[in-house]
């Protein structure tokens, strides 16, 4: 029953955050992107890291985290969109060419995709080892720097988008797996105190 009074609690909280966010963008005459884009414009000059520091919880500041990443990523696919826009004008003039050569590119990509899958899920098989395990064993890898040093040698702006969404999906990943692992723990922590309890009522 506590859950479930947290659970609405919490889902009332988010219904009045999400009025008032509406009722102060009508104030402000600006759309949701706008506010969006002005709110990220605030957020580089580093309140967003103060805002991080106020949040004592570890919890809280998880979710703030998860928050800004996902409204980073929007904001990125924004971005990206009009770029695309811009894509699409600059073919209209120079007439069919522009489109054939992005759906070149668009297949050439894909194939890379497959190919890297492929042989990701070679390299998996040759090592007897699972998705996980391997998430795992990068993840080590990458805390010795490795991660920054590639993302360094790709030059291409896209390629850095996609790494770094990637990056941040095994981030999550990462992070949902620490939680578990120390959930796991203190529930065996209290499995081994009530055992020792036990164990003296019957001394």
């Amino acid at each position: 029953m506590e859950r479930r009074d947290r659970t609405q609690r919490r889902e009332r909280e988010s219904e009045r955050e999400r009025r008032e966010r509406r009722e102060s963008r009508e104030k402000r005459g600006e759309s949701e992107r706008e506010e969006r884009v002005r709110k990220g414009a605030r957020r580089e000059t580093g309140e967003r890291e103060r805002w991080r520091e106020e949040i004592g919880h570890r919890g809280e500041r998880e979710r703030a985290r998860e928050k800004e990443e996902r409204e980073e990523k929007v904001e990125r696919k924004e971005e990206r969109g009009e770029r695309r826009e811009g894509w699409k004008g600059s073919e209209e003039r120079d007439g069919r060419e522009g489109g054939m050569e992005r759906r070149d590119r668009t297949q050439r990509r894909e194939r890379e995709s497959e190919r890297e899958r492929r042989e990701r899920r070679e390299s998996r098989e040759k090592r007897g080892e699972s998705e996980r395990e391997e998430r795992v064993r990068k993840g080590a890898r990458r805390e010795t720097g490795e991660r920054e040093r590639w993302r360094e040698e790709i030059g291409h702006r896209g390629e850095r988008e996609r790494a770094r969404e990637k990056e941040e999906r095994e981030e999550k990943v990462e992070r949902k797996e620490e939680r578990a692992r120390e959930k796991r723990g203190l529930e065996r922590e209290r499995g081994e105190r009530r055992k020792r309890g036990r164990d003296g009522e019957k001394r």
